[in-house]
C-alpha cells in the first residue's frame, strides 16, 4: 500500500502490484540490476561505461579523427536507446559538441 502526501494532503491509499515503494533501500539495486543488459550492449561496442543510480555514462577515447569511434558511440546509444524504449526506460541523449551522450 502506497500514498503520496504534498503539502499535508495525502492522496488516497492505492495498492501496488508492481514496482519498489519510491525511497525503499532496494530501489538503487534493485534498478541496477534491471539495467544491468545495459552493460552488455557498451560492451558489444567495446565502448567504456558507468552505470551509477539512474545515470549511465558511455565514452571512448577519441584519435584525431575521431569518426569511427564517434559512428560507434552513436550507434551504441541508439541500441541503448532501443533497449531503454522497449523497457519502459526514459532515457534523456544529449550532452557532448554533436550531441553524443546519455545524460
Amino acid at each position: 500500500m502506497q500514498s503520496v502526501v504534498i503539502d499535508g494532503v495525502s492522496s488516497p491509499v492505492s495498492s501496488l502490484q508492481f514496482g519498489v515503494p519510491q525511497g525503499s533501500v532496494l530501489g538503487p539495486p534493485l534498478f541496477t540490476l534491471y539495467t544491468s543488459p545495459i552493460a552488455d550492449i557498451a560492451e558489444c561496442y567495446d565502448v567504456k561505461y558507468h552505470l551509477y543510480k539512474d545515470d549511465t555514462q558511455i565514452y571512448i577515447l577519441l584519435d584525431a579523427d575521431g569518426q569511427v569511434q564517434k559512428k560507434l558511440v552513436k550507434d551504441c546509444v541508439r541500441d541503448i536507446s532501443k533497449w531503454m524504449d522497449h523497457h519502459d526506460v526514459v532515457v534523456v541523449v544529449g550532452g557532448g559538441e554533436d550531441g553524443v551522450g546519455v545524460v
